[in-house]
């Protein structure tokens, strides 16, 4: 027999994104199908009994007769709140990179952007508490602007991922789940700082009175640079020391209030900005030196769900408003002052979204406590963008319409084994504009299907295929960079089919290992081709392959020793062209991480965090040739002390040896900084 923590209704707003649909256990279920581990221990903790899924509001505590719940092994990652407390990472981006088969790297407009299993940022489904938060211009949004201050737990979904993420996710999601109203310490308040160069403060506060609980926080970071490698060496657009045009000053603001109407009813309203602005540092190698900021850069998102469960039937119902909007200004020279040149000037973006889904699944035919599941998924939503190239410009707006339909069933088959079978249609209705002309609305078809074995109650293994459509960025059809591309409105989608092969084993109940196998086959891959020496277009023009193979460990032997590894090996190839044009660039051929946490006294841990990097081809902006940027290795650690209960303070430091690194051609990687920091807890 097992406890399993289960819901009454869904919290906030994550709404089946966190993890796969058929990973999810609902209220009612008398068996619950093998589900992400989400425990402190799965995320690098000891303590493994606790089986609550990320997400959820304050569990109902249900007894459940059958096989423990099962394990996702590397298709699914949590990484929970104090993980991210201790593994140096300041923002989503830096924590995302510090897993094994994803890469964060700077770019040439100031931008943290991320890739995973060799799909890039505009392929994976980012969301926060379950709403999509990508910008519908480039289908990106700079996770390196949202400090971990407000968040609660990070979920990463890899490749064969589930039919019920919503429109596009090519090659997987992320979803970004903040702190949950009426839950944890009344107040919590942190600072931390690099001296004379970083400050960064947060605070957070939850109430909770009869069926309402509500919960708010901020979080201000002001960066004035980040200094560069002592082994730098300078070059005509950076002197070295403190990097040239580094600084960033955000605020960020969240709040949730969840009515808990009856039993099985409740609503939750969210608001979630970010205002801010940042340098963009100049590339060092870049033969035309630029000289930008954003000196506007805010988020909105607003959000209202519904959640309704009972003992076969779960209901949830969500509406959002996103808003995005941001100003780059272009100078005339490294003053950042004046801009009366033909170049210079402002371009501003104004991008908005307005959404809603519905999931509804019931559960029927069961027998022994297990059953089957019948699961659906409804969204649609709009997205609309403006730009304005400079002042007296005209502008430019485009739009359009993306409806998703999905239905899935899963259930037992005979003791061991679990099914899944569904498939999910995404549809896109362009909109009408002169920019848009008479587009034909395009449609994407993705059959899926899963199988989990469980040969021993320790071990599971689990096999999965999708295939994922993903649409063209208004970007990548509309956009003319300045002169320097042609646009393409009648750029259709790209297509995905996703294979893996997982398996999990927890034979010690201090030891975990997981191991996966991943294969993913990309046709009318959407890529920049040239045109002219000048000129170049987005086009449909190829096929690729990502494949590989990762692997994580995760152990608590003793009391004071924790250890978390993992490593992937990671081959990403177009599969039209020939070597050494067949190669995508900032896809590193292998990655690892390990993290150690030494605690010889409850009141004090040490962690050290190390990761490799291996080798990434790239293509050299200035002269179209192709370079490789060799394997680094970046080494963290970070002490913490409890001085009395509730009040923590903290000494890390980052790329402890000052290796001077590009993980971006041209754009280097902050060298060593060390930061102090505390925070305060109560009651």
């Amino acid at each position: 027999m097992t406890t399993s923590k289960l819901l009454p209704v869904l919290p906030a707003l994550a709404l089946s994104v966190a993890s796969p649909a058929w990973a999810q256990s609902s209220a009612g279920d008398a068996h619950p199908t093998p589900a992400p581990a989400a425990s402190s221990a799965d995320s690098g903790s000891a303590n493994g009994e606790s089986r609550r899924s990320e997400g959820e509001a304050r569990p109902l505590e249900i007894t459940v007769r059958g096989r423990r719940p099962g394990m996702r092994g590397t298709t699914v990652e949590t990484v929970d709140r104090k993980t991210l407390d201790r593994i140096g990472a300041t923002n989503v981006s830096e924590a995302l990179d510090r897993l094994p088969s994803t890469i964060s790297a700077n770019g040439s407009r100031g931008e943290r952007m991320i890739s995973l299993r060799g799909f890039d940022q505009r392929q994976i489904l980012v969301t926060i508490d379950g709403v999509p938060v990508q910008v519908p211009y480039d289908g990106q949004l700079d996770l390196g602007k949202f400090p971990l201050g407000l968040v609660d737990h990070i979920t990463v979904v890899k490749g064969a991922g589930s039919l019920l993420f919503g429109p596009n996710g090519l090659g997987g999601a992320v979803d970004i789940a903040t702190r949950r109203p009426g839950e944890g310490p009344l107040v919590t308040l942190a600072t931390e700082t690099a001296p004379f160069h970083s400050q960064r403060l947060s605070g957070v506060a939850t109430t909770r009175g009869g069926p309402i609980s509500a919960i708010g926080g901020v979080s201000f970071e002001n960066v004035r640079y980040f200094p560069l490698s002592s082994s730098y060496v300078p070059t005509y657009n950076e002197n070295g020391g403190q990097r040239e045009n580094s600084d960033r000053r955000s605020l960020t603001a969240m709040g949730k209030t969840r009515w808990e109407i009856d039993d099985r009813n409740q609503i939750v309203a969210s608001v979630w900005h970010l205002d801010g602005q940042f340098g963009v540092p100049p590339g060092v190698y870049d033969l035309t030196r630029r000289f930008w900021r954003w000196g506007d850069w805010h988020v909105n998102s607003y959000a209202v769900a519904h959640g309704y469960r009972d003992s076969k039937t779960t209901l949830d119902e969500t509406v959002y408003v996103s808003m995005v909007g941001n100003t780059l200004e272009v100078y005339d020279d490294a003053r950042y002052a004046t801009q009366t040149l033909p170049a210079s000037g402002n371009s501003t973006y104004d991008d908005r979204t307005v959404g809603g889904n519905v999931r509804v699944a019931h559960r029927f035919a069961c027998t022994a406590g297990r059953c089957v599941t019948v699961r659906g998924w409804a969204g649609a939503k709009k997205d609309w963008h403006g730009s304005q190239a400079a002042a007296g410009a005209p502008w430019i707006d485009v739009d359009a319409t993306t409806l998703t339909g999905a239905a899935q069933v899963d259930g037992p088959l005979g003791e061991r084994l679990q099914w899944l079978a569904g498939t999910q249609l995404d549809g896109e209705i362009p909109g009408s504009s002169a920019a848009t002309g008479d587009l034909e609305p395009a449609l994407g078809v993705g059959p899926m299907g899963a199988l989990t074995y469980q040969p021993h109650r320790g071990v599971d293994l689990t096999a999965g295929v999708a295939r994922r459509t993903r649409f063209a960025t208004l970007k990548e059809r509309f956009s003319s960079s300045f002169g320097n591309m042609e646009p393409n409105p009648a750029l259709g989608p790209e297509s995905a089919t996703n294979l893996s092969l997982d398996a999990s084993t927890r034979l010690l109940r201090w030891l975990r290992v997981d191991v996966g196998v991943f294969d993913s086959e990309v046709r009318d891959l959407i890529i920049k081709l040239p045109l002219t020496t000048q000129l170049s277009q987005w086009q449909n023009g190829g096929r690729a392959r990502f494949y590989g193979v990762e692997g994580s460990v995760r152990a608590r032997p003793t009391q004071w020793l924790e250890v978390w590894g993992g490593w992937a090996a990671m081959r990403m190839r177009r599969l039209d062209q020939e070597p050494p044009d067949d190669a995508i660039p900032y896809r590193p051929d292998q990655k690892g991480t390990v993290a150690v946490t030494l605690m010889p006294i409850p009141q004090v841990a040490l962690t050290v965090v190390g990761r490799h990097v291996g080798n990434q081809r790239f293509q050299n902006p200035n002269t179209m040739l192709w370079g490789e940027l060799g394997s680094h290795q970046l080494f963290d650690a970070r002490v913490d002390v409890t001085a009395v209960d509730g009040l923590r303070m903290w000494v890390r430091g980052t790329n402890l040896t000052d290796a001077n690194v590009q993980a971006h051609f041209s754009y280097p990687e902050a060298g060593r900084q060390l930061f102090v920091g505390a925070s305060w807890t109560g009651p």
